[in-house]
């Protein structure tokens, strides 16, 4: 009889101490899982902060691009007027003629321009695309570890029930 009192004292003795291993892992878990939902959230708001400089990005672009179609619309119509005085006098034609060619370098130096603006504006937008989708997955991650810490909560109020 003595040796099954002394056996069940040390079986509860292992037990005692199996249960004290597994809060002390549990609790751990709970502050990683913490730590990361932290982690989760910093990344969120920066990712957030990201994507509301490139859309002011990419109105800023899109004004530049309007205002050099402008700019190249005007310098077209400034062409044409020149072409026409070209056509009064001699003397003034051949000026207008160097105006011409002077004008036609700036509107292709414009039309280049504005594909290069266009060129930064799609990939602004892919990069705003990116930030978003990456925000999502956050967003995601972040509900997953709330989930997660409300699971550890659990198993610890599960596990606490053994200590008594």
């Amino acid at each position: 009889m003595k040796e099954l009192a002394k056996q069940t004292s040390e079986a509860t003795n292992e037990i005692a101490s199996k249960v004290e291993e597994i809060q002390t892992n549990t609790a751990d878990a709970v502050s990683a899982i913490q730590e990361i939902v932290g982690i989760i959230t910093e990344i969120n708001t920066t990712s957030r902060a990201i994507e509301s400089a490139v859309a002011g990005q990419h109105s800023t672009a899109e004004e530049m691009v309007n205002a050099l179609s402008s700019a190249t619309d005007a310098v077209r119509v400034i062409e044409r007027n020149v072409n026409e005085a070209s056509d009064s006098a001699k003397n003034v034609a051949q000026n207008a003629e160097e105006l011409a060619v002077g004008a036609s370098e700036i509107a292709h130096s414009a039309a280049d321009a504005s594909s290069g603006v266009s060129s930064l504006v799609r990939s602004i937008n892919e990069v705003g695309d990116e930030v978003q989708s990456t925000a999502d997955r956050a967003v995601t991650i972040e509900g997953n570890c709330r989930e997660l810490a409300g699971l550890a909560g659990e198993l610890k109020g599960a596990v606490s029930q053994y200590d008594h």
